[in-house]
């Protein structure tokens, strides 16, 4: 089946045409940093690009089904509050063996000399030997190994400021333990693979691993969605200009309530986050079993799925 998109028809509708020309238009794309001065693989934004390019296809292929009249199904919202400080985590139980996590970023990477600060978002197994990397959500929020809506951080050039003003953010998750085995396996597979000049034996074989990966972490049957806010920060703000991606949330930051600190060493390019409040809505299946203790940071009812 061959499809195409076509955005901005006149009478609101969208088309479904060509999913390669589509994949190139999202390389271009994504070879704009380079002009901005930011360093390019270009082999890892052909993959990304492919990636980006399925993700549309597929949503918008949903998007048409629902369009036709699908009965509107009722859905478990499960809503989450809380706060953390820098260096700690946050977790709360969602149910059946799953647990909600803000992750201190804790990799020794930096940028300019720069630790990072902030958080990766999680869903994970609560059993050990069941959880571990990588988690529900990664696998379900891609693209992979480059800036995403489940790192809430000053990595990939991100200011703290930029980082707050980036929200709602949105990502998907798998919720069957034996999908997320497959899809770790893939994950791994797809990560191996080298970067540069391939053979065409070696690109089809990329293409097929992308492939089965993506229709697993986009597969309804087993994936849910959810948003993340956050509703007050405090940070060190970073004295660098916004990279060229963020200045979109550089220009709304106002809109999130936080309070900026002085940093008690040199001046800081990236700052720091300090601490956040925030909230998270989950969609999960209306027959989810909910855990048996909650406590008052989750909150849960039935309603129309999201769309």
């Amino acid at each position: 089946m061959q499809v195409s998109i076509q955005f901005g028809n006149p009478d609101g509708s969208c088309r479904v045409g060509n999913i390669d020309r589509i994949e190139r238009e999202m390389t271009n794309a994504f070879a704009a940093p380079a002009t901005a001065g930011l360093p390019v693989d270009q082999s890892a934004n052909a993959r990304i690009a492919r990636v980006l390019a399925l993700l549309v296809l597929l949503l918008f292929t949903s998007v048409e089904a629902q369009a036709f009249g699908a009965p509107a199904k009722t859905c478990t919202r499960v809503m989450l509050q809380g706060d953390v400080e820098a260096g700690k985590q946050w977790q709360a139980a969602l149910g059946e063996g799953w647990v909600f996590r803000l992750q201190p970023i804790n990799t020794p990477r930096e940028h300019a000399g720069e630790r990072y600060s902030g958080w990766d978002l999680i869903v994970d197994r609560e059993q050990q030997g069941e959880s571990g990397y990588p988690d529900a959500l990664l696998l379900g929020t891609p693209p992979y190994g480059s800036l995403n809506e489940r790192e809430v951080g000053t990595t990939f050039g991100m200011r703290a400021q930029d980082a707050i003003a980036w929200e709602p953010r949105h990502f998907h998750f798998l919720r069957s333990i034996n999908e997320v085995k497959k899809a770790r396996e893939l994950y791994r597979q797809l990560m191996m693979q080298k970067p540069g000049l391939k053979s065409e034996v070696e690109r089809s074989a990329e293409a097929k691993i992308t492939t089965e990966l993506l229709t697993l972490v986009t597969d309804p049957t087993h994936v849910s969605e959810g948003t993340f806010s956050i509703v007050d920060a405090k940070l060190v703000a970073g004295v660098g200009d916004p990279a060229a991606y963020a200045q979109q949330w550089a220009a709304h930051l106002a809109r999130v309530p936080h309070t900026s600190a002085q940093n008690a060493g040199p001046a800081s390019q990236l700052g720091a986050l300090r601490w956040i409040r925030f909230t998270a809505t989950l969609w999960l299946p209306g027959h989810w079993q909910l855990p048996a203790r909650s406590g008052t940071a989750l909150h849960a009812d039935l309603a129309t799925c999201a769309q």
